[in-house]
């Protein structure tokens, strides 16, 4: 038997992860209604829990990966604990598995404004038997709910941190974009373009110009909560006594992009690689889709048919306004990580 069920809880939304065998589909259901129906919390596993995050929470100054990221959501969120990628010690220390478990059922106990969404090789009036036989059989909860808006505002202004963390003599930068801003197919569409050109020409000054061997990384994400919005990180690692030159070199290829726009070259070569893109789809990006536009009141998800169509069209004019929107020179978080002394 091949299927598995994860749940989860976000910062606005709650639900399970799953796959199976396609010949495993029942049992895919099965688990989720064992899931949702009659959850538990196995005390092994709240042991081992605390075993192997207690050390981390030890030594998470210590650790690159960790320290950035706490100094990012002490400039990015203001400290707020909720959004630690690992918790303090004292969290483990009093977690109490009975409420946890009433947390878990509390977020849980609504079907009625679920969304269950499916993708790959299973047989659709199979799926809706199923959804009924192993869904529908759950006791309806509380009824729906509105999620509570809790998140702290970015910061208006740059907000820059260092942090000395780790032994050997590696350093890496991190900079961090979280505009709202208005999220149609197109703006999106230019905001996977506006990530494969700034990566391209920030590649070509750090080779070409600064003789410099950081591997830049540039991620762009989209939210539809609390507000649509749009976040980019850029990410590289390598000399630490190069970051203020890396991080100079960043803002003067946006500086650039923002003034002048992309080159003829450079739009070219980012259309193609994000219409490449299109044409590769996983089951996990059918599925992130179909989520998406049914919780899309003003989206129809018809419109995907004419995404290669549309980023063809995409212009500098269309590039420079929307950094404008999303890549401001004046709010940005930046940490820099450095080795200990």
């Amino acid at each position: 038997t091949n299927a598995s069920v994860s749940p989860f809880i976000g910062e606005f939304d709650e639900g399970l992860v799953g796959d199976a065998a396609s010949t495993d589909a029942e049992v895919l259901f099965e688990l989720t209604h064992d899931v949702l129906a009659a959850p538990r919390i196995d005390p092994a596993a709240v042991t081992q829990l605390r075993g192997q995050l207690g050390p981390l929470d030890d030594d998470r100054a210590a650790l690159p990966q960790f320290a950035v990221v706490d100094a990012m959501v002490e400039a990015r969120f203001a400290g707020d604990p909720a959004y630690l990628q690992l918790p303090p010690a004292a969290w483990l220390d009093g977690l109490d598995p009975d409420r946890a478990l009433a947390l878990f059922r509390d977020r849980f106990d609504d079907p009625e404004d679920w969304i269950v969404v499916l993708s790959g090789d299973i047989d659709v009036d199979r799926a809706v038997e199923l959804g009924i036989r192993w869904l529908g059989s759950i006791p309806a909860g509380q009824g729906t709910e509105t999620a509570v808006d809790r998140q702290p505002d970015a910061p208006a202004e740059v907000a820059t941190r260092t942090v000395r963390s780790g032994e050997d003599d590696q350093g890496s930068l991190l900079v961090l974009y979280d505009e709202d801003a208005p999220q149609t197919l197109r703006s999106e569409l230019t905001d996977d373009l506006i990530s494969q050109i700034v990566q391209l020409r920030l590649i070509d000054v750090l080779r070409e110009e600064l003789a410099a061997t950081y591997s830049p990384v540039v991620l762009v994400d989209r939210r539809q909560d609390p507000e649509p919005g749009t976040t980019v990180v850029f990410s590289a690692s390598g000399d630490p006594g190069g970051l203020d030159e890396l991080s100079a070199a960043l803002q003067d290829v946006l500086t650039g992009l923002r003034s002048d726009g992309p080159t003829d070259d450079e739009l070219a070569i980012g259309i193609e690689q994000v219409r490449r893109s299109l044409e590769v789809t996983s089951n996990g990006d059918v599925l992130e889709a179909l989520l998406f536009y049914a919780r899309s009141d003003d989206r129809e998800i018809a419109e995907l048919a004419t995404a290669v169509d549309m980023v063809v069209g995409i212009g500098t004019a269309d590039v420079r306004d929307r950094l404008d929107d999303v890549l401001p020179a004046d709010r940005y978080v930046e940490v820099r990580q450095v080795p200990a002394d």
